[in-house]
């Protein structure tokens, strides 16, 4: 069985500033500190998931919109859009 290595990578912007995202991003990396999730300073062609309290029309990837502070609801889906975007790394992955 193969077993998948490739990173569900987030970006992370909230329209509080720089030291509001920041703490987002601690918190992040705090939560998901044992797994394959890397937050990203910039958005780029490998990222996954789209993460902010304010949507966005050019993002053409998942968007997870959050309140602030984050609610328990909030965590929740999160952690289902990166379950979705692991399932189909992996399948792809398989396949390959």
């Amino acid at each position: 069985m193969k077993i998948m290595v490739t990173p569900i990578y987030i970006y992370v912007d909230f329209s509080l500033g720089k030291l509001y995202t920041k703490y987002i991003v601690e918190q992040l990396n705090n939560n998901f500190r044992n797994t394959n999730i890397q937050v990203q300073e910039t958005m780029d062609e490998n990222t996954n998931i789209y993460l902010s309290d304010l949507p966005s029309e050019l993002i053409q990837i998942p968007q997870i919109l959050w309140g602030t502070p984050p609610a328990p609801a909030d965590w929740g889906n999160l952690v289902e859009e990166i379950t979705k975007i692991k399932a189909i790394k992996d399948e792809k992955y398989r396949n390959a």
